[in-house]
This record gives C-alpha cells, sequence and structure tokens, in this order.
C-alpha cells in the first residue's frame, strides 16, 4: 500500500519493520556550521553576525559574489567550486546555468524557508551528512545527482522530486513546517 505519484525505484525496506523515532531536523541546529549565511536583508553574513558583503559588491567572496537576493529569497546560477555551506534565511532557488564544466560540487543548503534546486547538478556534502535541510519545502526540478550516502535532505513541509534524479541518503519530509509550495 505505498503509492507513488510518478515512476521512481524506491530504495529501503518496507512492511514490518520497527517502528523508530525520527528527530526533528531544523535548519537552524546548523547555522554554526554554515561558511556563510545569506540574510534576509541582502547582506552576507558569518555565523557569528560579522558582515562580509553585500553582493553583487565586488568585495564577495567568490562562493556568494553571483548569489543576489530579492523578496522572493535568494538565488544563485551557480554552484561553488569549493566545499560551501550556506545558511540562508527565507528561500533558497538554485539553478546553475547549462553549460557548466561536468564534475561534482560540494555543497550543503540550509534554508530557513523551502529550497528549490533547478538544473542539472552533481552534489555531494560539503557539511558531513547534510546536504539540503529547508524549513519549508525541498524541490528539485531537473536531474540532481547525490552520491554520498550519508546526504540528508529534509524538509519541514514536503520533498518534491521531478526528472531523473539520483539521490542516495536519506530523505525525510515532516509536514510540519508553517508553509508549503510544492
Amino acid at each position: 500500500p505505498h503509492a507513488l505519484s510518478s515512476p521512481a525505484e524506491v530504495g529501503g525496506r518496507f512492511g514490518h519493520a520497527r517502528a523508530i523515532p525520527i528527530p526533528d531536523i531544523h535548519p537552524a541546529q546548523f547555522r554554526d556550521l554554515a561558511t556563510f549565511v545569506m540574510a534576509t536583508d541582502g547582506r552576507v553574513q558569518t555565523p557569528a553576525g560579522d558582515v562580509l558583503c553585500q553582493p553583487p559588491d565586488e568585495a564577495c567572496p567568490p562562493a556568494v559574489a553571483l548569489w543576489r537576493w530579492t523578496a522572493d529569497g535568494w538565488h544563485s546560477p551557480a554552484l561553488p567550486v569549493s566545499p560551501t555551506t550556506f545558511y540562508v534565511e527565507g528561500d533558497a532557488v538554485m539553478e546553475p546555468a547549462a553549460g557548466l564544466p561536468a564534475g561534482q560540487a560540494a555543497l550543503s543548503l540550509l534554508a530557513t524557508g523551502s529550497i528549490t534546486m533547478r538544473g542539472e547538478m552533481h552534489l555531494r556534502s560539503a557539511l558531513p551528512g547534510v546536504l539540503l535541510v529547508a524549513g519549508g519545502d525541498v524541490r528539485v526540478e531537473g536531474p540532481l545527482r547525490a552520491d554520498a550516502e550519508e546526504g540528508l535532505v529534509a524538509a519541514g513541509e514536503q520533498v518534491a522530486v521531478m526528472g531523473a534524479s539520483r539521490l542516495a541518503g536519506v530523505i525525510l519530509a515532516a509536514g510540519t513546517g508553517a508553509r508549503s509550495a510544492v
């Protein structure tokens, strides 16, 4: 009695396994581990609150130089070239431009709102065991490949994966967030 709304191969075991408690997972639990905090005022900060820059400021570190803040949240047209953990206050959209060099990006993306990943991406977690954690939804549109067995994808609301994606790890959707866009 497990219905899927689209064709998918689901690994793991169903049935008569012993129930285990699943802990609440909130993006704020990981804030202090972030490389960059993308604040709701459009500034990039350290986890301690020191302001680093405000994109498109020329003084921004390369990992955040292309990010843009709007009233809808933070948007990035590129993946980081070095392992980076982003903590986004609000919604985050990553939409790497087509034709980027092939390869694997080391990224952990944590957002108090929703996370949308658009386009072809090959990811591994920068923060050990944590790939995507959202207070709202996690939405993957387009082929996403995440091979790390320990890569957690967690949402306070729902997780939607569309396209020919391959995710290895744990996917949790609590359905307890304040809002949902999926």
